[in-house]
């Protein structure tokens, strides 16, 4: 059964391909191989009565071709001050589970084959710069996020723009 979730936040993303990332446009990556990492800081945030409020999430990624091909690793790093339960919900989250084809999650879960075991740090940071464009710096993007468990909730204005996106859409 569908758990009831939301989270807003801090987002940001590299890899190590030429800005753009040639795997949004269907190109092969600019070095045959992609690594990078994603991170966020959830402000405000639930997972049924699981408070995520504050909760920082990192990974890095390998992927051997373009990121559309799947076959990818990924790293989670946490802080060692999440709870199990928080843990279970944010986990719950990330793995795509009871959300609609072509959302975020739901893309990383088709297209990541090996989801490592969490490494946990006494701290994490997720660095964020406001920006009004999606990218910021080479191969970097920092946006507010916003992501819900009903569907196109949250979408609208590029200031609140929901976690769903679609591959290859800013």
């Amino acid at each position: 059964m569908a758990r009831d979730w939301s989270i807003e936040g801090r987002y940001v993303e590299y890899c190590s391909c030429d800005m753009g990332c040639p795997c949004e446009s269907m190109a092969p990556p600019t070095n045959g191989y992609c690594t990078g990492a994603v991170a966020f800081q959830v402000d405000k945030g639930h997972c049924e009565a699981i408070s995520l409020d504050g909760l920082k999430v990192v990974a890095t990624f390998y992927f051997p071709r373009a990121i559309h091909h799947g076959a990818g690793h990924m790293q989670p790093i946490l802080e060692d001050t999440i709870s199990d339960q928080q843990k279970d919900a944010i986990f719950y989250i990330l793995s795509g589970q009871d959300q609609p084809a072509g959302t975020m999650f739901q893309i990383f879960s088709v297209i990541v084959e090996k989801l490592h075991d969490p490494i946990h740090e006494d701290r994490v940071r997720v660095g964020h710069q406001e920006a009004r464009g999606p990218y910021r710096g080479a191969g970097t993007a920092s946006r507010a996020k916003r992501a819900h468990s009903e569907p196109g909730h949250g979408q609208g204005t590029p200031d609140d723009q929901c976690v769903t996106r679609r591959l290859g859409l800013p």
